[in-house]
């Protein structure tokens, strides 16, 4: 998609001084400067931030569903205990 923007000339004089020697187009350059932006700026996603807080779950390797369902019942149960001594 094209796009116009405009730049300070000491810039403009950067970006193609750095084209010459690397011989990659402005436009090339200047899409990677962007999205290197905007990668590092973005906000945290929910996930990120609650993979912060949240304790990681150890769930048992076996694929036993009645293992599995105890693990579960004996979680949920830990986890309810947690917050009500945090009341």
């Amino acid at each position: 998609m094209p796009l116009s923007l405009r730049l300070a000339p000491e810039l403009e004089a950067r970006i193609a001084a750095y084209c010459e020697q690397t011989g990659l187009s402005k436009s090339k350059v200047i899409s990677l400067g962007i999205k290197d932006y905007l990668d590092s700026h973005a906000a945290p996603t929910l996930y990120d931030l609650a993979r912060d807080l949240l304790p990681d779950p150890v769930v048992p390797a076996t694929n036993n569903s009645e293992n599995r369902r105890k693990y579960y019942r004996k979680y949920v149960k830990e986890k309810h205990a947690r917050r009500a001594s945090t009341r």
